[in-house]
């Protein structure tokens, strides 16, 4: 237990950064969340849009790669254009890597 005269300020300032966490998208959450060792996004809800940065940290690849994908549909990955801006929903991205799981045990090694 810390002294009484740490505990107030301690305590304002996690509010304060409670609250600015809570103010950012959820998109900067996902990313601040990854940067932090927190792991991926999946405080989201498979409806949510995220950008290409949080993404790719969800995925495991570089942001580029996600480009080329987009450009020469190597992969089936959908995602949502809006303008200029590129998102992706955090189902798609989950359905992604689900289909792409490998079970050891069924694979024939031959």
């Amino acid at each position: 237990m810390l002294p009484a005269s740490t505990e107030a300020p301690i305590s304002d300032s996690i509010v304060r950064i409670v609250g600015e966490i809570i103010s950012l998208t959820q998109s900067d959450q996902a990313l601040l969340f990854h940067q932090l060792g927190y792991g991926s996004a999946g405080h989201l809800n498979d409806d949510a849009l995220v950008d290409d940065q949080v993404a790719s940290a969800e995925l495991g690849v570089t942001t580029t790669t996600l480009a080329i994908w987009r450009s020469t549909g190597r992969y089936h990955l959908p995602y949502v254009k809006i303008g200029r801006l590129v998102r992706y929903q955090m189902g798609d991205l989950r359905e992604f890597k689900r289909a792409r799981r490998v079970d050891t045990r069924t694979v024939s090694n031959t």
